[in-house]
């Protein structure tokens, strides 16, 4: 199932979505609708409330989403074919 968190800001969405993560463990599909992104909260403040929930930092998170580590080190056909294979299998 699908989970659509709506918020204005980038701090906002974020902090709902850790929220609901928090409340209902591990969850492959969920989308944040950022109306503002560009505005509403730095990665530090998003970090530090991670942080205080003894979670990962928002790049890790970020990572997962879309790799941009594996696109630098291998390209489209890492992030495509060697990251979900090797990096971030699921089974």
């Amino acid at each position: 199932m699908v989970k659509l968190i709506k918020a204005v800001t980038r701090l906002d969405a974020w902090i709902r979505a850790t929220e609901h993560l928090l409340g209902h463990s591990a969850r492959l599909n969920l989308v944040l609708d950022i109306e503002r992104p560009a505005i509403g909260g730095s990665n530090v403040i998003i970090d530090n409330f991670y942080k205080t929930e003894g979670k990962a930092p928002m790049h890790t998170v970020a990572e997962t989403i879309f790799p941009a580590v594996e696109y630098q080190r291998r390209g489209l056909r890492g992030v495509l074919d060697f990251y979900p294979e090797e990096v971030y299998r699921l089974s």
